[in-house]
């Protein structure tokens, strides 16, 4: 009995030295294969949503900005996409609304701040929404039902028509926590050009001519 508490105890400590172990500030996306073929994109993320930010909203999300990450996610984005159009519909209209990759915890950091840089243009609600967390990321995050998790959250438009991939996978400490979220990328950016190529929004009805 002895043996088993003390075990438990040293078990708890464990889960709490990666609970309570920092986070890594930057994203080495190098071993993700992307070919040379790119989608030409348009971002129309907000200027505030491109950088390192804190958001706090049931618990803590802390999102890298685009500094943070090697290579760009935009281009990885447009490599992706890429490989769900035919090069010769390239010409469709693709802006990019949403890429948030980072990490959330179920505690309230109060000590960090909350980001919000408003662009000239656009409706205050609309961009502190895109700043914010979207609905889809927080019911995720809510279901894997973990202390700490790493994130992401992809949306883009094409042609007027919205792609999104969400994916959020549980820190346990198994794995260093950029590996965990390296993952995570990987897999919103295979799901982003599955979804293109299964709906084919350069065939009719969904092609504006």
């Amino acid at each position: 009995m002895r043996m088993q508490r003390a075990f438990a105890y040293v078990l708890g400590g464990l889960v709490a030295a990666c609970a309570s172990a920092p986070l890594p500030e930057r994203l080495d996306l190098r071993n993700i294969e992307a070919g040379s073929d790119r989608v030409k994109l348009a971002d129309a993320r907000p200027a505030g949503s491109r950088e390192t930010r804190v958001v706090a909203s049931g618990g803590t999300y802390r999102f890298l900005g685009d500094a943070a990450v090697d290579p760009p996610l935009p281009d990885l984005v447009a490599a992706s996409l890429a490989s769900g159009i035919p090069a010769q519909y390239r010409d469709l209209r693709i802006e990019i609304v949403r890429l948030d990759v980072g990490f959330w915890k179920d505690t309230i950091d109060t000590g960090a701040p909350i980001l919000l840089t408003y662009p000239a243009s656009g409706s205050p609600g609309a961009i502190a929404a895109s700043l914010g967390v979207g609905y889809g990321l927080a019911v995720a995050v809510r279901d894997l039902r973990a202390r700490q998790a790493a994130i992401a959250n992809f949306e883009v438009v094409v042609e007027g028509y919205p792609v999104t991939s969400v994916d959020a996978l549980p820190l346990t400490g198994e794995r260093p926590s950029d590996q965990v979220l390296a993952r995570a990328v990987q897999s919103g950016l295979r799901t982003l050009g599955e979804k293109v190529s299964a709906m084919q929004y350069w065939r009719a009805p969904y092609r504006k001519e």
